[in-house]
């Protein structure tokens, strides 16, 4: 009976890791923006550093060998988000550009296509930016993404 227990134990835990690594590595992220820096933590767990050294702003930071996140919030909420996903192949990184931009549009934001690998978004009050481009020294494909919170 205690062994079986232990199992499910494993179970949820192999179930649920690869679930939180994905939602690290979502640059989504830009669903943030107006939230409180506890919701960011819930969702995302321990920063790998967290910066307070300005009384009115706080920055706080997410890095793994194929990801980066950046959130700067104040009193208010997140107002700021940056990050990047590196992609090994341009399929792969054009897919999840293409559910972003699907996932921004379901949404509400209006689209204004730069180009084929450059778009910049745009809701009531957010402001989102996606690039897709090949890093000539790697080879690898890196999908940035910044969101603003936007006045007025």
């Amino acid at each position: 009976m205690k062994r079986l227990s232990y199992l499910k134990i494993v179970i949820v835990i192999l179930l649920y890791f690869p679930l939180l690594l994905t939602n690290a590595q979502d640059l989504s992220t830009y669903n943030m923006i107006g939230e409180k820096l506890s919701t960011v933590f819930a969702k995302y767990g321990k920063p790998v550093h967290h910066d307070k050294s300005e009384p009115e702003m706080e920055c706080v930071f997410y890095k793994t060998k194929t990801y980066q996140m950046v959130y700067v919030a104040n009193q208010q909420g997140v107002y700021q988000v940056q990050g990047f996903n590196i992609y090994s192949d341009k399929t792969s990184a054009k897919k999840m550009l293409h559910n972003l931009l699907a996932d921004c549009q379901k949404k509400g934001f209006t689209t204004d296509t730069l180009n084929v690998s450059e778009y910049d978004l745009r809701a009531k009050n957010i402001e989102v930016k996606f690039s897709l481009f090949e890093n000539p020294h790697s080879h690898k494909y890196e999908l940035k993404m910044e969101a603003f919170k936007r006045e007025g």
